[in-house]
This record gives structure tokens, sequence and C-alpha cells, in this order.
């Protein structure tokens, strides 16, 4: 007993590849473009506005201790007398 078989496969083979069409730089360009865009900052005008808030807030404190310190002198001056 003989037992012939025979199989047919499809004569085009699918292969199938892929790219990267959207890069980490892409989606940074794409973010700070659209942020200049519609809400007009840009990377420089972000640290102006973050350098600008830092020395802000140093000039407060500092000028929150020079008043601290004047009213200490003051209260040590007038106990004194």
């Amino acid at each position: 007993m003989t037992l012939d078989c025979q199989l047919q496969f499809p004569g085009l083979i699918k292969v199938f590849t892929y790219h990267i069409l959207y890069t980490g730089s892409d989606l940074v360009a794409d973010i700070g473009g659209y942020l200049g865009l519609f809400l007009g900052l840009s990377a420089f005008g972000l640290v102006q506005v973050l350098e600008k808030f830092l020395k802000e807030k140093t000039h407060k404190k500092a000028f929150e201790l020079a008043k601290t310190t004047s009213d200490i002198l003051k209260d040590s001056i007038n106990n004194r007398y």
C-alpha cells in the first residue's frame, strides 16, 4: 500500500517589513513647533521665562531676609534703651 500526497503552495511569498517613520527627534521638533505656533513659546523663550522667575524669587527672598534682619536690629536697639 502506497500513499501519495501532493502539497501545493502559492508561488508568491509575502514579506512584511516596517520602517520607523517618526523618530524621537521628530517628536521633539513637532512639539516645539506647535508650542511656538500656538503659544508663541520657543526653547530660548522658555529658558528666559524660567530665568526671570528664579531671579524674581531670589530677589524676594533677599528682600525678605533684609527686612527680617532690619526688624531684628530695630527690636534689639529699642529693647536696649
